[in-house]
């Protein structure tokens, strides 16, 4: 389930990009060209609903809860260096101008569209960007159905360990 980034300075536009495993050089190469770098852990479940949306949303099942790292990576996504969605935001921008010295260039001030885009965060059990888990998304009927459940709302706000 990696994401493949060509690490070419010249080949990267400033974005915010949202990846499950990258490498230094990598960052490095999107950060200079004024990107945002944030790497997000995705479960199977997940992935499933991310590459192909659509088949997902009409299949009718609610969004699932995201599930946090298993042990074996959960360093790396708590970790500034690797951009972790789970690490402090200070700690990140610090290990920036580290790695900023380190491959020598200066940190860029980002884009207003990038700005933009680094603002939008998901809940640490979102999948989709705007969407709750427990939503259903009706395509056919252009709706979004909430549960109304206590328990059923309850279950979707309570953040779960794995």
């Amino acid at each position: 389930f990696d994401c493949q980034i060509c690490p070419h300075p010249c080949l990267v536009q400033p974005e915010a990009n949202s990846v499950k495993w990258k490498g230094e050089l990598a960052v490095a190469a999107l950060e200079r060209a004024g990107s945002v770098v944030t790497s997000r852990y995705f479960d199977p479940r997940s992935i499933q609903a991310l590459v192909d949306p659509q088949k997902f949303f009409l299949s009718g099942h609610p969004i699932p809860k995201a599930k946090t790292p298993t042990t074996d990576v959960l360093e790396y996504y708590s970790s500034p260096r690797g951009r972790g969605y789970l690490a402090e935001h200070d700690a990140i921008e610090e290990d920036k101008i580290e790695l900023a010295q380190k491959y020598g260039y200066q940190v860029p001030e980002l884009c207003e569209r990038v700005k933009e885009l680094s603002l939008m965060t998901k809940s640490l059990q979102q999948i989709f960007y705007g969407l709750q888990p427990g939503w259903i998304v009706n395509l056919h009927d252009g709706e979004i159905i909430k549960p109304t459940d206590p328990k059923l709302v309850e279950f979707y706000n309570t953040e779960t360990m794995l």
